[in-house]
């Protein structure tokens, strides 16, 4: 289960350089591996949307990642799971 565990991910993170890479590393140090990586622009220009699928790492060691990243958890689930809207904002 370890290698073939595939998450997706959605976080909201500060628009500043450098905050990509701090998390990508920090996957990559748990054995991660980014299979796909999707960013974008939020209408707040000092914030930005992550989606990452990364396989061989748990779900929740990639909730510590973001915590300790101070990324906002949008969503985050095993890959394959069902989708379910969650409101983010009423705006």
């Amino acid at each position: 289960a370890g290698s073939t565990q595939c998450v997706r991910a959605t976080v909201r993170v500060l628009e500043e350089k450098g905050e990509l890479a701090k998390i990508a590393s920090e996957i990559a140090k748990l054995g991660g591996n980014i299979v796909a990586v999707v960013t974008f622009g939020l209408s707040d220009p000092s914030h930005r949307e992550i989606t990452f699928k990364v396989v061989g790492i748990k779900r929740d060691d990639m909730k510590g990642v973001f915590e300790r990243s101070n990324a906002q958890v949008i969503d985050l689930r095993d890959a394959g799971a069902p989708y379910q809207p969650v409101l983010v904002s009423s705006r």
